[in-house]
């Protein structure tokens, strides 16, 4: 601090504000409305609305849903495949025979944290008569072969909410294959 005359002067004080907002600012743990969650591959960032929830089916490791049955499924280990167009083919052809009404509606290469590339498919079907969207998110690590895919689905699935946990997702890699 600078004091002249007994007072603090305007340069010190901006600086111990600096100081404080600095280390206000420096806090561990998620930004508000978000929370953590690490699955094999992936660390992501959901919004906290999304409850872990029971009901995940292999090859899904873990099941998250919000209020109004939007669905965020995570598997952290999806396959061995050597890109993240060819794992994706493993989830097209079983929706392709299970999904009624499954329509792919667009593909695009897309960049996550770290991965060695990334895929995100958006599809529509129908449940129970009512039209549902969904959307993929597959990405692939290199040189030791290996991918994690995300599931997005719900009859109020937004874009949007897709492009927030792709923007905020890492991908972890693994040395042959270990986790």
């Amino acid at each position: 601090m600078i004091v002249v005359n007994g007072t603090l002067t305007r340069r010190s004080l901006l600086g111990t504000a600096l100081t404080t907002s600095v280390l206000v600012g420096c806090t561990s743990g998620p930004p508000d409305g978000w929370q953590d969650v690490t699955v094999g591959h992936w660390k992501l960032l959901l919004p906290s609305t999304f409850v872990e929830a029971s009901g995940a089916v292999s090859p899904w490791d873990k099941r998250f849903v919000d209020a109004a049955g939007t669905a965020i499924q995570v598997a952290g280990r999806f396959s061995d495949d050597t890109g993240s167009f060819a794992a994706l083919a493993r989830l097209d052809l079983p929706a392709t025979l299970s999904l009624t009404g499954y329509t792919p509606d667009q593909t695009d290469t897309v960049n996550v944290d770290s991965a060695y590339d990334a895929v995100r498919r958006t599809y529509t079907f129908t449940d129970a008569g009512k039209t549902m969207r969904g959307a993929w998110l597959v990405a692939s690590q290199w040189p030791y072969p290996s991918t994690a895919a995300l599931s997005f689905s719900g009859a109020g699935l937004s874009d949007a909410l897709v492009e927030q946990v792709r923007s905020r997702a890492k991908f972890i890699t693994f040395k042959d294959g270990a986790k």
